[in-house]
């Protein structure tokens, strides 16, 4: 699934139930607007899950034996999963055996929050990462778990949660498009749906944000200059420093992260990366163009990106589009009755953005 398909059922969902802006979590607004390869809120989405794992075993009982045959050789710890997800006889079994728990009704609290499932076709966004991000002020909430990138595999999602359920759950219902070489190791975009103001139904703002918006240095040089400023601060001799930073700019978040078993303590220290955006990528507060009471998708416009790229996009993922020019921006009617404006923003340092906005009734 691709991220303009996402949009566009989000701005539906909103048009028929324009109060759900404030009135739902923002795991349930994102819930109804998909195809997923995994969801973190299961507890909460419990009915969601279920209609995907539906989806998940129709899938497969229509999956050629073929691929089943290749799924023997390429991944075959996860072939009783796997067929537990097609011949399970009740939808409960199939989640059961879709996220390899039998008490898979949790909600995860772990990164990421959502993960979209891939299209047979490349659409802008197929298969992104999710993160959701909610706050009642007109800050974006803190990243307490991950440091936002524009691309993350799910083999860096493993690394960094320090567990394979992401991508196992993933891989089950992405197969067969799941047994392409390189599956986990592919960049995939990553999307950050922010909500501020939640509980002003005036001031709320929803926007959908690429992950370039945030990454404006690479992820292993931030994280290289805070360890050079750590050790600054810590009176490290110059020669010393150098030694220990290719060292410790390698360190894997999980592995940072995880809880200490120190001798003859009786706490476990953890420390914890998290990450607060400066006032440049503040969208909501420091963009005067993102309006109170709109829906925004905010895309990083590369050198090839025009108008007939954009209207190309959404027909790639099933959404229909026409178009008028107004000036240097550019108006959108979605699915024949959804008006939605479409203009750039300049990221002080990352450059010129399009922001798709549709204003809520």
């Amino acid at each position: 699934m691709g991220v303009f398909r996402f949009y566009a059922a989000l701005l539906g969902e909103l048009r028929k139930s324009p109060e759900d802006v404030v009135g739902k979590s923002l795991d349930e607004l994102a819930g109804v607007c998909g195809d997923f390869a995994y969801i973190g809120s299961r507890r909460l989405l419990r009915t969601i899950v279920l209609e995907q794992a539906s989806k998940l075993q129709q899938k497969l009982q229509q999956v050629d034996q073929c691929f089943w045959q290749q799924a023997t050789q390429i991944q075959p710890q996860l072939l009783q999963r796997l067929q537990r997800c097609k011949d399970g006889v009740s939808f409960e079994e199939v989640a059961a055996a879709w996220f390899g728990r039998r008490d898979w009704a949790k909600d995860s609290g772990v990164f990421p929050d959502f993960v979209l499932a891939l299209d047979n076709t490349p659409t802008f966004g197929n298969g992104s990462i999710l993160e959701l991000k909610d706050s009642d002020g007109s800050n974006i909430a803190s990243f307490n778990s991950t440091i936002p990138t524009r691309f993350k595999s799910l083999a860096e999602v493993k690394e960094i949660t320090g567990s394979r359920m992401v991508l196992e759950a993933a891989w089950l219902r992405d197969f067969p498009q799941s047994l392409a070489s390189g599956y986990e190791d592919c960049p995939r975009r990553c999307f950050y749906l922010v909500r501020t103001h939640r509980r002003s139904s005036d001031e709320v703002r929803i926007s959908l944000i690429e992950g370039s918006f945030f990454e404006t240095v690479p992820k292993k040089e931030l994280l290289q200059r805070v360890w050079e400023q750590i050790l600054n601060e810590s009176g490290v001799p110059e020669e010393q420093k150098r030694q220990l930073l290719p060292f410790l700019s390698q360190l894997e978040q999980a592995v940072i992260a995880r809880s200490r078993h120190i001798q003859g303590a009786s706490v476990k220290p953890r420390f914890r990366i998290m990450a607060e955006v400066e006032s440049d990528a503040n969208l909501h507060a420091m963009y005067p163009q993102i309006r109170g009471r709109t829906v925004n998708l905010v895309i990083k416009r590369e050198q090839h990106y025009d108008w007939a790229w954009l209207q190309d996009a959404f027909a790639a993922d099933g959404v229909g589009v026409s178009m008028n020019t107004e000036g240097e921006s550019v108006r959108l009617l979605i699915n024949g009755d959804l008006s939605v404006r479409c203009f750039s923003i300049w990221h002080r340092r990352n450059g010129e953005h399009w922001c798709l906005q549709w204003q809520l009734p």
